[in-house]
């Protein structure tokens, strides 16, 4: 059975017209071998006619075409050359350095060679075939020196599996139609003899129409893996065709494919170029051979390596490897590889194609996926040579890899994809190795690992796909840049062990410094576990992280539910170093189902900053399981030993919801960061769908952690709170809280609590114990500062700094605010378990409390009652409504509450004296069981405990001048007495009542009674600004009463005619008076 295998699977026809092909000893490619005799598939492009019509045998040998006269070649049969019966090649037409030889028929079988004679003074041997078929070359092509040996034939080239090269010189094997020289074409197609002036050195292969395949076959690579370097085992390889050190080989044609083939230019330059047209490939000579040149080929065709085929120029200083095509296949288990063994630098790698290039997969038997690599091999001490990829399609798939790193000491190459799309997909067979692009320095290496660059309109990694900058050795990893239209990273390898993802890392044996990580695209998406990061496992300083996207979008977490999909730096539990900055910057970033974005240190070192700068923000839920909360975080691990880092966002819009969080904590040995938002609004809503986990905005310090939390600022226009949300610095460590600064411009709005009163929406500072698990914060609550013009609380949502363990005390808690408002329930308080209780200090123009709300600073045990301090215009609370203000206590003393508030209404103090007369005998004492609104400070234990109520009222007091008033309105005698000068003059009495109230009970509610007048907003006062509806009263009250005329004292009689007499309001014996009320004038005056 045959060698070739391709998608049409296995071809009943011969390979070799000459000899069988015998099975390798070796177990491995025994295997292979019976692969390939089960009809295995290798290569997915198929074979063009022309490659199919390569595997029938050629019938001549080796047969001078006369077409150079006189100076033809000659074939001497049957010579022993090397130990091998062989035709010797003498004659041809000699023009310089150059020496040209022409055939009808070029084939060698096996068991056999043909060597060229190589008088003095040839640099060049060229050689063409002018018939009809291809050649087939199956054993030994030599040159008798050290020529270049040039072999054109259109018809196309096969070297079976034994074919090897015995000369000094490179070789460049070709289906051209000619080679061209300056003036001069050495043609297949219009065979002439070489003209007799000058030749100089050839300068390019001419291709026509249609030019034939070139093909490599061989028993395959048989690289191992040495177990001590994890380099290749390159021991057992068969060299195949190869050149002497620092040669080129080159194969020029139209398919080129090598299936089990192995090419060697040991520190040279191996070049494979294919061509489906006509074109001009340019020659160059340099010190290393010949450079190839495809700026004059406009239509390219097929490069195909599998199975187990490789190419390596891997040597002393590694030679360059150039590869141009329009679809590039490298599959099962194929390598290419530009290696240096020694002090000279390795070779670049350049890889072109005009639609694909593809790497794909192993094959059973064999450790090894298909490759690209240029490394710095065990002991060497030069450069590793770059690697260069530019192409419409770079496709690598089931473990397919591209990599440049140093096992030895130097620095590493560096890996530049061009391309329009990248699809990297799954992990090898044995799910070990993931496809994907890489550069590294190795556990063995010491130097620099080499930079990483994509640049593409899209980019997709899934199934486990990586690309990786990492350093295993001494010295720093290089950076990895990807430029692109799209990411999308997806998912894990199928055991779930290894993630899709972009990263820069300091690798658990590394000693250096990790890469930075930078990603600039339209669209950023992570899904099903995927991440992107910058994490330290050695010993050094992580990598930055740097996103730059409109618009990125984090999604869920692995198929296990363990693996958050998400953007991260970190320092690991093994790790010793700084993690790097991660910066978001984008117009949209959405985190879902789970994913996350941190930085963090579970090791020696601290966490890195966290930076996201967005238009919108949005994170909502958690993962499938409802055990992993969407989330940006920064913090400091239970294995950590290091402060945790500053976390800012600053967007127009903030949304959290459905228990996703925003979390700066420490939960090892070590503070916490600061955690900044900026936003004009932010909402913070809901809990998570298994009502466990309140959404929220926390800084904290973890059971485990030792260490102070950070503090916690929002700066914002306007912040909700809502259905179980929550806003909290907290410790439940060894260590304090951070403070909780608040400044909205507009408003703030809590609202709303579930499960009861479990998750009520708020605001918090919170020393937390959990008596029933043994752990208790150790530290002092945090303060909470709290600046807006409008504050509301409703439907049992709370502002509350709290001491549940009694150690170091409740924060204080300061509320500057032009409105407050509680409603339904509402709570403001301050409560303690210790003996240090926080305070409440409410500034404010007018409070409000509505249906049950409270003000509280509550202590238990033996502690003393917080304080409240309220300064206001206006507090207000309705007695039927049982909203309070309470500084009590349990066993200590109750606490201290001053109210300097002028205006004071529906709420009143009561005594402890006077609460129990109104409770039913024995009940504790408690005015949340009256229907009043109280202001209590009591002590349970006793009225010698008892707190302060003061009130401090310097406004206007309702109650002032007023006198008890007499059952009998109006006293006639004395308006008949009245002087008349005091009754004459003009009084007023004005009525400024409530809109919708008539100013009396005697007078008829009028329909402009309730008109209100508006005003402009008043200006800031007294450094606080005004906010809300400052309009003016100004109501007339209107009666239906009529106007009546003033009574006037009688000044006189006069008797009338009849007799009668009547009293006058005139001086009867004055005649001036004219019969006239007595004149204002003669009154004093007022």
């Amino acid at each position: 059975m045959p060698f070739l295998i391709f998608n049409l699977g296995i071809l009943d026809g011969k390979l070799n017209p000459f000899s069988t092909i015998t099975k390798p000893p070796n177990s491995r490619l025994n295997s292979i071998q019976n692969l390939l005799n089960e009809g295995f598939v290798i290569c997915t492009l198929s074979l063009s006619a022309s490659f199919l019509d390569a595997l029938t045998p050629a019938v001549a040998q080796i047969v001078p075409d006369g077409s150079l006269g006189n100076e033809a070649s000659v074939v001497v049969p049957n010579v022993e050359i090397n130990g091998i019966p062989s035709e010797r090649i003498d004659g041809g037409a000699i023009r310089g350095a150059n020496l040209f030889h022409s055939f009808g028929e070029f084939n060698i079988p096996e068991a056999r060679g043909a060597y060229f004679s190589n008088p003095n003074g040839i640099i060049n041997i060229l050689t063409r075939v002018t018939g009809t078929n291809r050649s087939n070359i199956f054993d030994t092509l030599g040159v008798l020196g050290n020529a270049n040996l040039f072999l054109i034939n259109p018809n196309g080239i096969i070297f079976g599996p034994n074919a090897r090269l015995d000369l000094r010189g490179s070789f460049l094997a070709a289906s051209a139609s000619g080679i061209a020289f300056d003036g001069f074409e050495f043609s297949t197609v219009n065979p002439q003899a070489p003209p007799l002036l000058t030749v100089n050195i050839p300068i390019g292969l001419r291709f026509r129409e249609n030019p034939g395949n070139i093909v490599v076959t061989g028993p395959g690579h048989n690289l191992g893996i040495d177990p001590q370097t994890g380099t290749f085992d390159y021991r057992n390889r068969p060299v195949g065709l190869q050149v002497d050190t620092n040669q080129t080989l080159a194969l020029v044609g139209g398919e080129v494919v090598l299936t089990g083939g192995n090419l060697t230019a040991s520190g040279g330059r191996i070049e494979l170029g294919s061509l489906a047209g006509s074109g001009l490939v340019n020659l160059t000579p340099f010190d290393r051979g010949w450079a190839l040149d495809y700026t004059g080929v406009s239509n390219f065709g097929d490069i195909r390596l599998a199975p187990v085929a490789s190419v390596t120029t891997r040597g002393e200083s590694g030679g360059a490897i150039g590869v141009q095509g329009r679809r590039v296949a490298i599959a099962n288990s194929s390598i290419i590889d530009s290696s240096t063994l020694g002090a000279g630098s390795g070779g670049n790698l350049t890889i072109r194609a005009t639609e694909a290039i593809e790497l794909s997969g192993s094959i059973p038997g064999t450790p090894i996926s298909s490759f690209m690599l240029a490394q710095v091999q065990p002991g060497a001490t030069g450069t590793g040579g770059d690697i260069t990829i530019e192409t419409q399609l770079l496709r690598l798939t089931d473990g397919g890899q591209i990599s440049a790193v140093t096992f030895g000491r130097g620095n590493g190459g560096d890996l530049n994809v061009i391309a329009t799309e990248v699809e990297l997909r799954g992990t090898s067979a044995n799910g070990q190795a993931p496809s994907g692009l890489f550069t590294s320095v190795s556990p063995t290496g010491i130097g620099r690992g080499g930079n990483l660059t994509v640049n593409t309109q899209r980019l997709l990694a899934e199934g486990g796909a990586q690309i990786l900058t990492t350093t295993l050795g001494q010295g720093d990893a290089g950076s990895l840049t990807v430029q692109a239209q799209t990411i999308e990273l997806v998912g894990t390898a199928a055991n779930g062990q290894i993630r899709s993802g972009l990263f820069a890392d300091v690798g658990s044996t590394g000693v250096g410094n990790g890469g930075n990580l930078r990603l600039e695209t339209q669209s950023l998406l992570l899904a099903d576990g995927a991440r992107v990061g910058a994490g330290i496992f050695g010993r050094g300083n992580g990598g930055d992280l740097n996103v730059i996207a409109t618009e990125v979008e984090l999604r869920g977490t692995s198929a296990n539910g363990q693996l958050p999909s998400g953007l991260f730096t970190s320092v690991s539990p093994i790790g010793i170093g700084r993690a790097g900055n991660l910066t978001v910057n984008t117009q949209r970033l959405l985190v879902t189902g789970g994913a996350a974005i941190f930085s963090s240190t579970g090791g020696q070192g601290n966490a890195g900053t966290l930076t996201v700068l967005a238009e919108t923000v949005e994170l909502s839920g958690s993962s499938a399981n409802g055990r992993i909360p969407s989330a940006l975080s920064t913090g400091v691990a239970p294995t950590g030993i290091g402060d945790g880092n500053a976390l800012l966002i600053e967007t127009q819009r903030l949304r959290v919801t459905d228990g996703a969080r925003i979390v700066s904590g420490t939960s090892g040995r070590g503070n916490s960061g600061n955690l900044t938002i900026r936003a004009e609004d932010i909402e913070v809503r809901g809990t998570r769908a298994n009502g466990l986990f309140s959404s929220g905005l926390f800084s904290t310090v973890e059971a485990t952690g030792i260490g102070k939390g950070g503090i916690l600022t929002i700066e914002t226009n306007r912040l909700q709170v809502t259905d179980g949300a929550k806003v909290e610095v907290s410790t439940i460590g060894q260590g304090d809280a951070g403070n909780l600064i608040v400044r909205a411009t507009e408003s703030i709005e809590l609202s709303g609590a579930t499960d009861g009163a479990r998750f009520a929406s708020g605001l918090y500072g919170t020393v937390i114990a959990l008596p029933e698990f043994g752990i208790q914060g150790r530290g002092k609550g945090g303060t909470l500062s709290i600046t807006t013009p409008r504050l509301q609380i409703e439907n049992g949502a709370r502002i509350a700094v709290s001491d549940q363990s009694g150690v170091e005390g409740a924060g204080d808690m300061t509320i500057d605010a032009d409105t407050i408002r509680l409603n339904n329930g509402a709570i403001i308080e301050a409560n303690t378990l210790g003996q240090i209780n926080g305070s409440i200090t409410l500034n404010a123009r007018d409070i409000q409390l509505r249906r049950n709300s409270r003000i509280i600073t509550n202590a238990g045990a033996n502690a003393t009652g917080g304080n409240i301090n309220i300064n206001s215009d206006i507090l207000l609370a309705f007695r039927g409504e049982n909203s309070d203000i309470t500084a009590n206590a349990q066993g200590g003393r109750g606490g201290r509450i001053e109210i300097n508030v002028p205006n004071i209404f529906g709420i009143s103090a009561l005594t402890r004296e006077q609460l129990a007369a109104l409770l039913p005998p024995e009940s504790i004492l408690d005015p949340t069981q009256l229907f009043s609104s109280d202001i209590t400070a009591i002590s349970q234990a006793g009225s010698q405990l008892s707190g302060q109520v003061i009130f401090s009222t310097s406004g206007i007091n309702p109650a002032q001048g007023l006198v008890e008033l007499p059952q009998n309105v109006v006293d006639s005698a004395a308006l008949i007495a009245a002087n008349p000068c005091v009754t004459g003059a003009t009084s007023q009495f004005i009525v400024t009542g409530r809109g919708g109230l008539p100013a009396s009970p005697a007078n008829s509610l009028s329909d402009d009674s309730v008109r209100v007048s508006w005003s402009d907003l008043p200006q800031e006062q007294q450094g606080r600004s005004i906010v809300g509806a400052g309009f003016t009263n100004n109501l007339t009250t209107r009666t239906d009463n009529l106007t009546k005329p003033a009574l006037t004292p009688a000044q006189g009689w006069a008797i009338d005619d009849k007799g009668e007499v009547t009293l006058v309001g005139y001086n009867p014996g004055d005649a001036a008076s004219s019969r006239h009320p007595h004149p204002q004038t003669i009154c004093p005056p007022r």
